[in-house]
């Protein structure tokens, strides 16, 4: 059983029109992208013709060359192809198919007009017929009401005659008008009838043209696209054809038959120049010059000052280096940080890349007592005992000071002696140049706290000095330059932990960088093991720090 919109879409133009609406859209987009297509293929057909144009003044010679030519001339044919493609496209396929809808649209527009006219001639005429008819329907009452009027009044015997006989003219008037009436409503009856009968007609003939556009639309889309699919077909073979020729010339490429073309083509016919060889120089001349005089050790008189303290702090080097080279190896342990620099620089560590005693400015200072006040970095002065610094020691004399930096003169700032602010005995200040002389940037380090008694502060296990400066590689480790007295709270292996003179300010230093000058027990002796080590010659060779625990 086959439907048809007559019979199935009888008073339902909206649903017709709107089917109608939807295939006009879906050809609209069917004739945009064709358009675009060909717009597309024929750019791109441009572009590879501007780009072969380009690269065609570059050819190699060989079979490569040859293939690679090829590839250019295919891709442009292949551009060429699909332009044509396009333009088929556009002329086969998007032109009709705008074509058909533009005249679907047309027909669609005249059967609506006439769908239109169609619904207001039915509303006319559903009026003129309901008006007929309810005059009918008055008349007709009017004439009933007079009629029953007059009968009563008749058999009424006391009812007037001359009433009775206006009411019989009334009877008489209301019953032609009533006649009147159905004669005027069967002639509407019939003309509507025959309304009727052609507004069905002509609506089923314009529900039946929808049917039919519509079936010509689709019928008509669906060969287009087996003609865009033939269209496709061809064009997919003659690209076929052309990747086969391509295909072919490139398996032809022989790239050894290429080098040796170009080897025999462009040979030099050229040797390499021999190997050199040794040719010994000849002298035609002696040089008799005299022997190099022996080294002689630096002399003078030790003046007063600190002038006199410097030249005896390097003849005592001198004689300390010349011992430690005749009697001791320099070799450094092996290294266990791979962030190690030289003990003397600022940026840590490193092992010496010569055999030797350590450069000058690494070495502790001289055995022998210095007139001009402490030694420098707040080692005790030789000859002081190590306890004289401590908050509870006597102190050097004629020097005034508090806490744990009693003996230590307050102008005494970094590493070198003070120029000025220095007091003398009694607390009368002794003029130097006016200001105290700086060091390098970190507070000096006065020397450790020691109990009473000689005795080490609580926690503190010993009092070690720094052998060699140290500059802390982060925020963990403790910075110390040579002389440093630092108070030891913590051992592990390799590395020790504690700080100078406040305790909040503690942090770790490599083991073999300190010696131990005090334990726990008496006052350490005026000359410690370790000064007079440090004053018989120079230290070894700075040790590399050693790798540092992983659980800090």
């Amino acid at each position: 059983m086959s439907f048809s919109y007559d019979n199935e879409l009888w008073n339902g133009h909206t649903a017709v029109t709107d089917r109608f609406e939807e295939g006009r859209r879906t050809m609209a987009d069917m004739v945009k992208f064709m358009t675009e297509r060909q717009q597309i293929e024929d750019t791109y057909l441009k572009n590879v013709q501007k780009f072969v144009s380009k690269l065609s003044g570059f050819c190699e010679q060989g079979t490569f060359g040859s293939a690679w030519n090829q590839v250019k001339a295919t891709n442009e044919v292949h551009a060429r192809e699909r332009a044509e493609l396009g333009n088929l496209l556009l002329n086969d396929f998007a032109r009709p198919v705008e074509s058909l809808r533009q005249e679907l649209y047309m027909q669609k527009e005249a059967l609506v007009t006439e769908f239109k006219n169609l619904a207001r001639d039915m509303a006319r005429n559903q009026g003129e017929f309901a008006k007929t008819k309810s005059a009918y329907l008055a008349a007709s009452q009017n004439s009933e009401n007079a009629l029953f009027n007059y009968e009563s009044a008749r058999k009424n015997p006391g009812f007037p005659p001359k009433k009775l006989t206006a009411l019989s003219a009334l009877r008489d008037k209301l019953r032609a008008e009533a006649e009147a009436a159905d004669e005027a409503y069967k002639a509407q009856v019939t003309e509507f009838s025959a309304f009727q009968e052609h507004y069905e007609k002509s609506m089923k003939r314009i529900l039946v043209l929808f049917q039919k556009n519509e079936e010509r639309r689709l019928v008509f889309l669906k060969e287009t696209m087996q003609k865009y699919v033939s269209m496709h077909e061809t064009f997919l073979e003659k690209q076929e054809k052309h990747n086969a020729t391509l295909r072919n010339v490139i398996g032809a490429v022989d790239g050894v038959h290429d080098i040796q073309k170009f080897l025999t083509a462009s040979s030099t016919g050229k040797q390499p120049d021999p190997l050199a060889e040794y040719e010994p120089y000849n002298s035609s001349m002696s040089l008799n010059l005299p022997d190099a005089p022996p080294p002689v050790a630096p002399t003078g008189t030790a003046s007063s000052g600190r002038s006199g303290n410097r030249k005896k702090y390097a003849l005592s080097l001198f004689a300390g280096r010349k011992k430690s080279t005749a009697g001791e190896s320099s070799t450094p342990p092996p290294s266990s940080s791979p962030t190690s620099s030289s003990p003397s620089s600022g940026s840590g560590p490193l092992p010496p890349t010569s055999s030797g005693p350590p450069p000058t400015a690494s070495l502790p200072p001289p055995g022998n007592p210095s007139p001009a006040g402490p030694p420098r970095g707040g080692v005790p002065m030789m000859g002081m005992p190590v306890a004289a610094f401590g908050p509870n020691g006597p102190g050097v004399p004629g020097m005034r000071g508090t806490g744990q930096h009693r003996g230590v003169p307050r102008g005494m700032v970094g590493r070198g002696a003070p120029r000025g602010g220095m007091r003398g005995r009694g607390g009368v200040p002794m003029r130097g140049r006016g200001m105290p002389m700086r060091g390098r940037g970190r507070p000096p380090s006065h020397g450790h706290a020691v109990g009473p008694g000689g005795s080490l502060p609580p926690g503190v296990l010993c009092v070690a000095s720094a052998k060699f400066k140290y500059s802390a590689q982060d925020e963990t480790e403790l910075s110390m330059e040579v002389g440093d007295l630092i108070n030891i709270t913590k051992k592990e292996e390799g590395w020790w932990t504690g700080y100078i003179t406040n305790p909040n300010e503690s942090g770790m230093m490599p083991c073999n960088y300190v010696e131990v000058v005090q334990e726990p027990g008496p006052v350490a002796a005026a000359s410690s093991p370790g000064l007079a080590r440090r004053a018989a010659g120079p230290p070894p060779t700075a040790a590399i720090p050693p790798a540092k625990p992983q659980c800090l």
